[in-house]
């Protein structure tokens, strides 16, 4: 089935042409591929996870950002 866009919890791998399942490990709720290094990065995390800076979800935030229940994200 064609889709216009991935589900969450899947990115869409423009290599095969096909929507590809968010690395469990990361703790993705919704990730994608970047261009320049072809790896896996996060754009929000599954509840109990926080986006860092660098995209990736932990289970907590630096020492001086706090955790923003609202949207999963690490905020200063």
């Amino acid at each position: 089935m064609c889709v216009s866009s991935c589900p969450s919890g899947y990115y869409a791998n423009d290599t095969s042409g096909a929507c590809e399942i968010c690395t469990v490990t990361l703790n993705c709720a919704t990730c994608y591929v970047n261009s320049t290094d072809t790896k896996i990065y996060c754009a929000s995390c599954n509840y109990g996870y926080y986006l860092q800076t660098n995209n990736t979800c932990l289970a907590g935030c630096d020492q001086y950002k706090y955790q923003n229940r609202w949207n999963h994200s690490c905020d200063d």
